[in-house]
């Protein structure tokens, strides 16, 4: 109950705020930001390369605090020396073509956006079990970030003014979270002589991180190409709608790390345990979900019209399509990580490669003919591709493991 609080608290600060920010930048400036925060997402991909699926799991099922430390500069450094690299190709790069005006900001500010993302704490929280904690320091960042909105921002302010405030939020994350993160271990999680774990951890987490990848192409790469495909200020459409939308991302971020080790302690105990807590999450979860879907397509245009202005109204459509794909995502997410519970990690590899295929191809062929509309119909397909495929292979999975269960040796169950 106190996540969920903070997690609408965080929320509500978060959206009025960039209601008056996004007013304030219109469509050109908020697609120049949109392109820029993409090429932050598409390099933090490298540190991805380990997983934060695989080493909560680690984490987990780690017995000495000596271990844990280890595993976590493991990961940091790792990371750390991914931005290091991906920083330095990008210095080489602007060296050589320079920024184009009404950018500088924006590329600049991208700098310190890709090294706080990378680094983020929220997966140690999640492993620790202190994901309240991490809530209520996204709510403060909140906090700040909407001051900042409000005291500085104005109609033509510059492009990239945004990432600033981002970068700003971010550090107030990074560093209270950090902070409780290490506070049993009192040690710097950077330490270069345990990046000698880092080969075993990428080759046992690889599924994983390839499917870290494809998810990306999946979720977010439209972005950029609406940019790419259709204009600048199209993707500042876009990105407002997909940002909006996104409000629930944190939502269903926080179900999976709150679900995941009790699926992983359901799974021990039984698949057939498994099996039916996954049917009550999907009761409580997806169904009412499933009933405001028509209601939504209706009424979110005109909220999206509301919030931002006449100027914004293109966005409006695409903003219903993308809320509705969220909330698919959203009822079947325990699906999902129900296979990563069995480390059936090889399968959701499977599941979202041709996704990935599928969405980013659709886009190429469909944005230049249709715009971003097109692109936010190929995201709801995909969810749904999504949701009926983990659902299926998740609950087939476990009737195969039912076969000569002995249920009456079984531990008490966990709860």
């Amino acid at each position: 109950m106190e996540t969920a609080v903070w997690q609408v608290l965080s929320k509500v600060i978060n959206v009025a705020a960039m209601t008056w920010a996004i007013r304030c930048l219109g469509p050109e400036k908020m697609g120049i930001a949109a392109m820029v925060i993409a090429a932050v997402l598409q390099l933090a991909l490298l540190g991805t390369i380990i997983s934060d699926v695989y080493v909560i799991r680690c984490y987990r099922n780690m017995t000495t605090d000596m271990l844990r430390l280890s595993l976590i500069q493991s990961v940091f450094t790792f990371r750390t020396a991914c931005v290091t690299v991906a920083l330095s190709a990008v210095f080489i790069v602007l060296a050589f073509v320079g920024i184009a005006d009404g950018w500088r900001l924006a590329i600049l500010a991208g700098i310190p956006l890709l090294i706080l993302s990378a680094n983020s704490p929220t997966w140690i929280l999640a492993s620790q079990d202190k994901t309240s904690i991490n809530f209520k320091y996204q709510a403060f960042s909140s906090l700040v970030t909407a001051a900042l909105y409000v005291t500085f921002f104005r109609p033509g302010i510059m492009a990239g003014a945004d990432i600033v405030v981002l970068c700003a939020g971010q550090l107030v994350v990074f560093a209270f979270g950090w902070r409780a993160a290490l506070r049993d271990f009192h040690a710097f999680p950077f330490k270069l002589s345990e990046l000698r774990h880092v080969p075993r951890l990428v080759w046992a987490g690889r599924w994983l991180a390839f499917t870290a990848i494809l998810s990306y192409l999946v979720n977010y790469f439209e972005v950029p190409l609406v940019g790419y495909l259709a204009s600048v200020t199209d993707a500042g459409f876009y990105r407002t709608a997909f940002q909006l939308a996104g409000t629930l991302d944190p939502f269903i971020y926080s179900a999976s790390l709150v679900l995941f080790p009790k699926l992983i302690a359901w799974r021990a105990y039984s698949p057939a345990l498994l099996r039916s807590k996954l049917k009550t999450l999907f009761a409580i979860m997806g169904l009412p979900l499933l009933l405001i879907i028509p209601v939504a397509y209706f009424l979110l245009p005109s909220v999206f019209c509301l919030m931002y202005g006449s100027a914004f109204a293109k966005g409006g459509l695409p903003f219903a399509v993308l809320t509705i794909s969220k909330l698919l995502t959203f009822s079947g997410v325990a699906f999902g990580f129900g296979l990563w519970a069995q480390e059936r990690d090889a399968l959701m590899f499977f599941l979202a490669l041709p996704a990935a295929v599928v969405g980013v191809t659709a886009n190429i062929i469909l944005i230049p003919r249709f715009g971003m509309v097109a692109a936010a119909i190929v995201n709801l397909c995909i969810s749904c591709m999504m949701l009926v495929a983990t659902a299926c292979l998740s609950l087939g999975k476990f009737d195969k493991d039912l076969s000569g269960l002995a249920v009456s040796s079984a531990p008490p169950v966990p709860e």
